[in-house]
């Protein structure tokens, strides 16, 4: 039953006539009346509203903000103003409301409060509705939102990139699904810079600045994104617009186009310019731990041959299967280079002459399984031969130095393989 005792009779006119959901409340958020444009906006009854306490109604992440800036006033009569929270409808889902409350002349040992509602996140006329329209057909993520992060408006692409519904998203706050983002009142705290802030100050259409993020879409999987912060006019008020781009291909792309950049597109593996750079560090890393960096470089004999009898697949096919013998011969971590054509070349760390000269010989024996080139069954046997440097008794310092000196020792061993002795395979030089 409605408590009107005592309230101005056209006071109760105008809010039984109000288009705005209006409210009388009693002491501690109890609800004595309510329009039926409250019944209208929120789905509660008169019946279901009379008696409820507002409070128990207000998202809890909400509740003490909502009390604290109700309550600042050191006198009851200061005890107003306008605040924003999300309030629970009669049917369970969650709406960002901006209320105005006022206090209502008499009854001082048992006050009472006038509460104007609106959904903040509602269009107002045809103009918003018509932004809303333009902002569907943007393929970004388009969020409207205020100051404290409340989101008022959003586009059709915020919704299916993030997972939600639009009512959904309307009862969220850009803290919510923003991982790791810092609230307004902390970077204020911290006194940092708050592109909110600038945003607020600045002109619509305006693009004051942009960052760097993650957003966590409703099923809890995380993105990149890069966003465009301004400002617009929503409802007659000066809002904050966020652009938002997922840049998870953009940077699937770029980390593409780097590892092209540094890896041989046929085997995979490293190219010259990457291995040169990975030797510097081993270099670099073995004179502080006084330890020895070998190379090993191996060089296929027959890839002409193959290519002249069998065709360039017969080839390709050669040096991606001893890339492969390459990696299962030598120990997991191992830098392994094709500096080009038939060349390729082991880095090995920690690692002397005696070690290298061991390793060499395991990768040459493993090329004693002959490679079958085709359906019809051909094979061939691929021959390599390999030239060898170590720190331990070259005395290189750079890379330059050591690729030199193993460069010396493939060529030595060539050679030698040709001399009248014939080739002598498991003796690396």
């Amino acid at each position: 039953m409605s408590d009107w005792s005592g309230v101005d009779g056209r006071l109760r006119a105008l809010v039984r006539r109000s288009e705005q959901a209006t409210a009388v409340l009693g002491p501690e958020g109890r609800l004595l009346y309510a329009n039926a444009a409250f019944e209208r906006d929120y789905g509660y009854s008169p019946r279901e509203a009379t008696g409820m306490n507002v409070l128990d109604h207000i998202h809890p992440g909400d509740l003490l903000r909502v009390e604290r800036e109700v309550s600042a006033g050191e006198s009851p009569e200061e005890r107003t103003g306008e605040v924003g929270y999300r309030f629970r409808c009669a049917d369970g889902s969650w709406r960002w409301v901006e209320a105005s409350v006022m206090r209502l002349e008499g009854r001082e040992e048992s006050p009472r409060f006038l509460l104007v509602a609106h959904d903040a996140g509602s269009a107002a006329g045809s103009g918003e509705s018509r932004l809303r329209q333009v902002l569907d057909q943007v393929p970004d993520v388009v969020i409207v939102h205020d100051e404290r992060g409340r989101v008022l408006d959003c586009n059709r692409e915020a919704c299916r990139s993030l997972g939600y519904t639009r009512e959904e998203l309307l009862s969220l706050s850009v803290q919510d699904f923003a991982v790791g983002l810092i609230s307004e009142e902390e970077r204020r705290a911290a006194g940092g810079d708050t592109l909110w802030l600038r945003a607020i100050a600045s002109e619509p259409g305006e693009t004051v600045g942009y960052h760097g993020g993650l957003h966590r879409r409703k099923d809890g999987s995380i993105f990149p994104v890069e966003v465009a912060v301004g400002a617009v006019e929503h409802e007659g008020r000066r809002r904050i617009l966020a652009v938002c781009r997922d840049v998870t291909e953009g940077r699937r792309l770029e980390k593409e186009i780097e590892h092209q950049s540094l890896h041989d597109p046929l085997t995979g593996l490293a190219n010259r310019l990457l291995f040169t750079e990975q030797l510097e560090r081993a270099l670099a890393r073995a004179e502080i731990d006084s330890t020895p960096v070998s190379l090993v470089l191996i060089s296929l004999d027959d890839l002409r041959n193959i290519n002249d009898l069998f065709g360039y697949a017969a080839g390709d096919l050669a040096l991606v299967d001893f890339a492969r013998r390459l990696r299962n011969g030598l120990r997991p971590g191992t830098v392994i280079c094709r500096l080009g054509s038939g060349d390729f070349a082991a880095l090995l760390e920690r690692s002397g002459r005696e070690e290298a000269e061991e390793t060499a010989r395991r990768l040459l024996r493993a090329l004693e399984t002959p490679l079958t080139l085709d359906d019809a069954g051909r094979q061939v046997v691929v021959t390599a031969t390999v030239g060898l440097a170590s720190t331990e008794d070259s005395g290189a310092a750079t890379a330059e130095d050591l690729l030199r000196d193993a460069t010396l020792a493939l060529a030595r061993k060539r050679a030698e393989n040709a001399g009248p002795g014939g080739p002598s395979p498991d003796e690396p030089a």
